[in-house]
């Protein structure tokens, strides 16, 4: 697979993007139903995505939800 190509598996009926994240054995997975939860998410949680890859995310302060 070259670096910028993208693959799509499915898992049971559910599509994964797959794509190489740079050269080497790294790749970013996309679940789609795994990122629409995430944009839910977003207004009420802190998302970052830590150096290896993994999600961490902390709920808002009400501060927090006043500056956006």
């Amino acid at each position: 697979m070259r670096a910028d190509e993208l693959h799509v598996l499915n898992n049971g009926g559910k599509p994964i993007s797959v794509r190489r994240r740079k050269l080497g054995t790294s790749y970013v997975l996309t679940v789609p139903s795994a990122v629409e939860m995430l944009v839910e998410v977003a207004d009420e949680y802190r998302l970052e995505i830590l150096e290896d890859g993994s999600l961490y995310y902390s709920p808002l302060k009400p501060t927090d939800l006043q500056e956006h």
